[in-house]
């Protein structure tokens, strides 16, 4: 017979509202998101969202609309000129209109996330929540090359983040205090799941026709 054994009740409940516990995901956190479930259909619902699954793990992120000038703009933008291009400088200029953006050939260093031709999907109802993939958290992957040579390079051990000791010769007899998971293959277990569950959480947040989705990149 098990002994101190106990049902997994907050996962069934979780399962009844069409949420489900990410890899590595707390009791804690999966309750917040079972609490949050009816916060949704509106920008604020998105934000709240990626800081109640994000911020406490300190992961930065940004919302990008679509529609934002930031992002596209057009060549017929309208202008407040009766007669005149959006683009001349006689006031009053258009204040929304931003003339750097659907620049061909810009000289300036790539942006991802400005002057992009929207596809099918973007232009009729999508939204991005764009993600860092070079932020630490639980990270079991190894380098050949790491410059690591004590375990506190591997560990900090004030924040708890760390990546895998990459000793080919490691034996079972290693002290887990100070020799870290790694494997080929490996990746960043922590921050995949955190992004999992705000992928879950946004497909229940959004309108229905919008496409929402995350985006990784490396700063």
């Amino acid at each position: 017979p098990t002994q101190l054994g106990r049902s997994a009740d907050l996962d069934g409940l979780a399962d009844n509202r069409g949420i489900y516990r990410t890899t590595a995901e707390t009791d804690n956190a999966l309750r917040l998101r079972i609490r949050s479930l009816p916060d949704v259909v509106s920008p604020n619902a998105i934000v709240r969202a990626c800081n109640r699954i994000l911020g406490p793990l300190g992961l930065p992120y940004d919302l990008i609309e679509v529609f934002e000038h930031r992002y596209q703009e057009c060549y017929d933008a309208p202008s407040p000129n009766a007669g005149t291009p959006t683009w001349q400088l006689t006031p009053p200029t258009n204040p929304a209109y931003n003339n750097t953006t659907f620049v061909y050939d810009d000289p300036r260093p790539p942006d991802p996330w400005r002057n992009r031709y929207m596809d099918e999907v973007e232009y009729r109802g999508c939204f991005f929540v764009v993600v860092r993939n070079d932020i630490t958290l639980y990270d079991i992957g190894l380098a050949y090359d790491d410059p690591g040579m004590f375990a506190t390079d591997f560990r900090n051990p004030v924040t708890g983040k760390q990546r895998g000791t990459p000793a080919f010769d490691g034996t079972l007899s290693d002290d887990p205090a100070v020799v870290y998971n790694a494997a080929y293959d490996g990746f960043d277990t922590a921050r995949a799941s955190a992004y999992a569950a705000l992928w879950q959480d946004l497909q229940n947040i959004k309108p229905v026709s919008v496409v929402a989705a995350i985006v990784t990149f490396t700063s």
